[in-house]
């Protein structure tokens, strides 16, 4: 998953995930949970494989992807990625 910086402290997530799998199923089961324990809204964009594939390098380009996206070029988009470094206890 890759998550914008700009809308980082937003209420609203948005999330566009393809469905091919068990994973989608599960995503979906898990939000009602992530919603009420963190007060965050996800919301979901089902979208085709292809859309994300062909979409999501260029929208990351112009600051204009979603707040989290499920994708497959992990090691290709790698230079997008939010550094969560500052938030993490890396002596943990």
């Amino acid at each position: 998953m890759l998550s914008g910086a700009s809308s980082a402290y937003a209420d609203e997530v948005s999330f566009p995930c393809y469905h091919d799998s068990d994973e989608y199923d599960v995503i979906v089961d898990m939000l009602p949970t992530f919603n009420e324990n963190t007060g965050y809204t996800v919301k979901l964009e089902t979208v085709a494989y292809d859309a994300i594939r062909d979409q999501l390098e260029n929208q990351l380009e112009t600051d204009a992807a979603h707040d989290v996206a499920r994708g497959t070029n992990v090691g290709g988009l790698n230079h997008y990625y939010l550094d969560l470094a500052p938030y993490v206890d890396g002596a943990a």
